[in-house]
């Protein structure tokens, strides 16, 4: 099978990983349908293949701009976000297919809502930049990434911006 779909998985990393580099997030909003609709892969599956395609993208987007990148808070974000999706997957097995569908539009509804109508937040005051502060955040941002990017298949930058 894998050798029959190699051309339609390489033009679906190619789409996403595009809109992943340019955007920064948007990786599984393109894969997503991709994988439904050409490759005809069920939504969990598609959600599970969306992931891969998105974090091999985000790595790769990654690199060149590594020396922005505040590790501290990368990392607390990261195990969080690992604790987050654990457990999460034995949900996610049980879910219906239509909850995973409705989770990913609202996701994907509230990111742009977000994005063009809420007003940006005023800037972290320096007292609150304390490796504290940056951890307490990153722990409940990070559980909540990997418990939405699980269900959802969304990258961690739909639903962290």
């Amino acid at each position: 099978m894998f050798a029959e779909a190699w051309p339609i998985w390489g033009l679906i990393g190619i789409v996403s990983g595009c809109v992943l580099g340019l955007s920064g997030a948007g990786g599984g909003i393109i894969a997503i349908p991709m994988l439904i609709y050409l490759a005809g892969y069920n939504v969990k599956s598609a959600t599970g293949y969306a992931l891969l395609v998105i974090s091999v993208g985000a790595v790769l987007t990654w690199y060149p701009q590594r020396k922005n990148t505040p590790y501290l808070v990368t990392i607390s974000l990261l195990i969080f976000a690992f604790i987050g999706a654990y457990y999460t997957v034995p949900l996610k097995a049980m879910a219906p297919n239509w909850s995973i569908i409705v989770m990913l539009n609202v996701a994907c509804a509230f990111s742009l809502y977000s994005l063009w109508i809420m007003k940006l937040p005023t800037p972290i005051q320096s007292e609150k930049n304390s490796p504290f502060f940056a951890i307490s955040r990153s722990s409940v941002g990070g559980i909540l990434t990997g418990a939405l990017s699980t269900m959802t298949g969304l990258g961690g930058g739909v639903i962290m911006v």
